[in-house]
């Protein structure tokens, strides 16, 4: 049986919002993601375009970690924001500089740090910088 590294999986994970950035069947939802699983919060993400910043918060004790995938279509970028650093730590803030008005589209997803669960992600969200 062959193994995806984390890394490969994240830029599967991008490829696939890369992808969906060019149907005109994304959702327009704003700001705030939360990740659900049995009625526990795994994860949450927050985006502000105000400062082009990604909160991203690893809300549960369960040996995964959460990032955001992201990618801006009209200026060709794209990255991954994580926090794999437990439930008891600040959010990870990462502090990108978008030209202003453009599309960004990302999701949140959880991923087993160990590589024994599969990757998770919440609906994709679709807004302005």
């Amino acid at each position: 049986m062959k193994t995806t590294s984390v890394k490969q999986k994240v830029r599967i994970g991008v490829s696939i919002i890369t992808t969906l950035a060019m149907s005109s069947a994304l959702p327009a939802l704003a700001g705030t993601s939360r990740f659900v699983e049995k009625g526990q919060v795994l994860a949450t993400a927050d985006f502000i375009p105000n400062g082009d910043k990604f909160f991203v918060d690893d809300k549960a004790k369960d040996g995964r970690g959460a990032y955001v995938a992201w990618n801006v279509p009209s200026i060709g970028r794209s990255g991954v924001c994580a926090d794999a650093d437990g439930a008891s730590s600040p959010p990870s803030v990462c502090n990108y500089n978008f030209p202003e008005g453009r599309d960004i589209i990302w999701q949140l997803c959880v991923r087993d740090l160990n590589g024994s669960k599969p990757t998770v992600c919440a609906p994709i969200v679709r807004e302005r910088t």
